[in-house]
Formats: structure tokens, C-alpha cells, sequence
């Protein structure tokens, strides 16, 4: 039980520290080898903020030189910080002494923070000497997005981790936006970004606190901790599943279908994923060298899966919400599993996991029995499909 509680313990300091953005949530994301969660800047993230700012050629190469160099003066800090981590771990692991975690460990952490944030910092402000006085009126707006880009990347809550004006971008493509569009927009950034603020804001006071909790194994402070922290995460996901029914009746037919499959994707990843019985189901159907009959079986167990999938997956992510909402999110169900009470998962969640895996077999297993050997092993394996079966799936809407 204590070493349940001692992970659980540092796993808390752990996810209040991924609620600060930048460089204190690379702590954790170089500690454990996240990569999603290094607290840098992306050059995907760049590309966006150019779009928004209407940078020109010139000041996209500009501004890609000056990221480079970001980059690599960041990650050397970053190598140094893991070095510092792992030595910490060592010492600590081999003298049994547990107390570095608290002695040494922040100290430490606050030099490498503040110098990624200077990094950090020198960079934004050098890519906004490139761009004009319109360009910088604009800034605001790109502020706001790089809050949800960093903020939006993991959520304690199915569905708080989904940015909807990137969502509708996605779905839209090349398509101008509807009229009546970027208002709705503007105003779920604006209402975000206020809760991502005070999401953070709360991160920042608890992290001192949370350090505390888990050195002294304050299990009621660790609990009332979680709570505070999961129910500011509902509120992110109540935001977005409220702008997501506003945007979608904008959206031209095919963009709105794009829309809610991607909601969906984002809120609920495991569920929602590619399985393998998906991807050999459409990897057979472009074999050339099937018969008429297996073409026609082929085409039953398409209409199978589109009728009898989606549904499926459906009623899997309304017990995980009924799940969250009743007995809290990931870090709750940690906290039971580790104090004996439960964990794993409600019953109404694992029937409908099952139900859904149950089909998913199903399928596989009539697709195979319809093909010959050779044509079965030319269709995907599990090799080829990320399960993602890991520790922190349920951050990103697991179950």
C-alpha cells in the first residue's frame, strides 16, 4: 500500500506541474520521456502562428532560422535537465533516501526552468520584432492559440483536451469559413482562454502544495487536490462540447461530418481509434484478387461495421463521461485504486468496452474465414496499429 501511495504521490506533483505551460511541464515531460510534453514550442505551432499573423516569405524563413536556433539552445537545456533528473533518481534509489526529491529536486528545477523560459521568451520577442504594426495588433490572437496549444495538449477529463478553432480549421481545409463562423470562434477563444488562465494560475499555487502532499503522503490534501483540478478540467470540456453544438450547424455538410468525427477522435481517443479489424477490413477490400463471393462478404461486413460501430463507440464514451462525472476523472480513479477502493473502471464502462472489442473481434474474425491464407497475410497485424495502450491514455480520454 505504501509504495501504491507513494507513486500516486509523485504522479500528482507530476500532473500539477503539466497544468503550467512552457518550461515547468518540461520537469515532467523529459522526466518520463514525453515528448508530446517538453513545454517547447513546435514547428507545427510556428506554421500556425504564421497564418494567423500573415507573415510573408521573407518573414517565415526568418522566423524558421530564428526557430532553429530556439530549438537547439532549448533542448541542450532540456539534456541537462534529464541528466539532473536521472542522477537525482540514482542517488536517491541507491542511498534509499527519498528526501532528495524534496532537497534537491526544486532548486534544481528552477534554474533549468528559468532558463528554458528566457529561451522561450527571447524567441517569441524576436519573431515579433519581424512583423509589422497590423501584424502586431494580431499578437493577442496568438497568444491565445499557444495557450491552447500547450493547455489543450492532455486534459484530467475526456473532452477538456480538444481545441475546437483548430478542429473546425481541420474540417474546413482550403474552404472559406462561413459567414457567421469566426464570431462563434472568437468567442470560445476568449472564454478558453479566461479558464485556461485560471487552470494554470491554479497550477502554479498548487504546485509548492502538491510537492508537500506528496513528500508528507497527505492523502485527504492529495484527494481535495485532485478534485479542485477535475472539476476546473469539466469546465474546459463543457466549453468545448457548448462550442462544438454551435459550430457544427455552421459548417457546410461535409465539413460538419469531418467536425464531429474529429470532436469525437480528440475526446475520446481510445475509443474512437483505427482498430485493427477497421484497418484490414479496408486494406482486403483493395485486394485485386478477390472473388465475387468474397467481394459480397466483404461488402456485408462494411455495412456491419458502419451500422453497428459507431453506435457502439458512442454509448463506450457516454459511460466514460457518466463515469467522470460520477466518480471523477483519471486522477480519481488513481487515488481509489491506490487506497483499495475500487478503480479500473465502473461496470457500465468495461460492458461497453467489451461490447465494443467484442464486435471488433467479430469482424476480424469473418474477414479472415472469408479469405485464403495468402490473402490473410498480406493484411495488417497489431504491429501495425497503435493501441495506445499506455499509462497516460486515460488523459486523453481513455476507458
Amino acid at each position: 500500500m505504501t509504495t501504491h501511495r507513494s507513486r500516486l504521490a509523485c504522479l500528482l506533483a507530476a500532473m500539477v506541474a503539466l497544468l503550467i505551460p512552457g518550461p515547468a511541464r518540461a520537469q515532467v515531460g523529459m522526466a518520463m520521456n514525453m515528448g508530446d510534453f517538453d513545454g517547447s514550442i513546435t514547428r507545427t505551432s510556428l506554421d500556425k502562428y504564421a497564418r494567423v499573423l500573415g507573415m510573408d516569405d521573407a518573414q517565415k524563413e526568418m522566423a524558421g532560422t530564428l526557430f532553429e536556433g530556439y530549438r537547439t539552445a532549448y533542448k541542450a537545456i532540456g539534456k541537462e535537465m534529464q541528466e539532473a533528473i536521472q542522477d537525482i533518481g540514482r542517488r536517491a534509489q541507491e542511498d534509499r533516501d527519498w528526501s532528495l526529491y524534496r532537497t534537491e529536486m526544486p532548486e534544481k528545477m528552477k534554474g533549468f526552468t528559468e532558463r528554458m523560459e528566457k529561451v522561450r521568451t527571447g524567441f517569441l520577442d524576436d519573431v515579433k520584432a519581424l512583423l509589422s504594426e497590423d501584424q502586431k495588433a494580431r499578437w493577442p490572437k496568438v497568444e491565445r492559440m499557444r495557450r491552447r496549444d500547450e493547455g489543450l495538449r492532455f486534459g484530467f477529463v475526456s473532452g477538456a483536451g480538444v481545441d475546437i478553432v483548430d478542429v473546425a480549421a481541420g474540417a474546413l481545409g482550403e474552404a472559406p469559413p462561413p459567414a457567421e463562423l469566426p464570431a462563434v470562434l472568437d468567442r470560445y477563444e476568449l472564454e478558453m482562454d479566461k479558464a485556461l488562465v485560471d487552470l494554470q494560475d491554479a497550477g502554479r499555487e498548487q504546485q509548492d502544495k502538491a510537492m508537500d502532499a506528496a513528500s508528507n503522503m497527505d492523502m485527504d490534501a492529495m484527494r481535495a487536490m485532485m478534485k479542485k483540478f477535475e472539476d476546473m478540467a469539466k469546465g474546459l470540456r463543457d466549453i468545448n462540447q457548448r462550442y462544438a453544438r454551435l459550430v457544427r450547424p455552421l459548417l457546410p455538410a461535409d465539413a460538419a461530418t469531418k467536425f464531429d468525427t474529429e470532436v469525437k477522435r480528440r475526446s475520446y481517443p481510445r475509443v474512437y481509434r483505427e482498430t485493427l479489424a477497421e484497418k484490414s477490413l479496408a486494406a482486403a477490400e483493395k485486394f485485386s484478387d478477390l472473388t465475387p463471393e468474397q467481394r459480397e462478404t466483404l461488402g456485408s461486413l462494411r455495412e456491419q461495421a458502419d451500422r453497428e460501430l459507431p453506435s457502439a463507440r458512442d454509448a463506450w464514451a457516454a459511460a466514460i463521461t457518466d463515469r467522470e462525472n460520477a466518480e471523477g476523472g483519471m486522477l480519481s480513479g488513481m487515488m481509489q485504486g491506490a487506497m483499495g477502493d475500487g478503480g479500473g473502471g465502473s461496470d457500465g464502462v468495461k460492458d461497453a468496452r467489451k461490447a465494443v472489442r467484442d464486435l471488433e473481434d467479430q469482424l476480424l474474425s469473418k474477414l479472415k474465414a472469408a479469405l485464403t491464407d495468402a490473402q490473410n497475410e498480406r493484411l495488417p497485424t497489431k504491429d501495425d496499429v497503435k493501441q495506445s495502450e499506455n499509462g497516460f491514455d486515460v488523459m486523453f480520454g481513455g476507458g
